[in-house]
């Protein structure tokens, strides 16, 4: 009894309480834990992983870095995170993912962010990213 009492004192010491005694989080970037994190070294490879088996992620919590690209198209406007990748044949390319902001506030062209989004498919197939979360983030050297 003495150590599940010791226990228990030891977890509420580290979790954070404000004055009205509730759990606090950081209102302006509330925790989310993502299914899938795409590190900067195999960007390439785990992007290219999803496209080529999109069944096995859709609607899992995806978060990447990269640059935020706005482009349009017929008068739309679409936005991606995308980072630049080599190419065998050809200048190095942007690779990444179709973004919806639903709202979001969106970020200067090429500033580099962190995203948190869910993996969905739009109405013609394609893949795209729903945002939960988008930040600016340091670019990695």
């Amino acid at each position: 009894m003495k150590k599940l009492i010791l226990l228990l004192f030891v977890l509420f010491a580290f979790v954070g309480c404000n004055e009205n005694g509730a759990a606090t989080e950081d209102e302006n970037y509330p925790r989310i834990v993502p299914d899938v994190i795409i590190s900067d070294r195999f960007f390439p490879q785990q992007v290219s992983e999803i496209y080529m088996n999109p069944s096995i992620y859709l609607g899992q919590i995806i978060q990447l870095q990269g640059l935020f690209i706005t482009e349009t198209w017929q008068g739309e406007y679409f936005h991606a995170v995308a980072q630049v990748v080599p190419s065998c044949c050809s200048p190095d390319g942007l690779m990444g993912f179709e973004i919806l902001l639903d709202g979001k506030d969106p970020f200067e062209e090429r500033a580099w962010v962190e995203f948190t989004g869910v993996l969905e498919e739009d109405a013609d197939g394609i893949l795209v990213l729903r945002a939960l979360q988008i930040i600016e983030a340091d670019e990695p050297a």
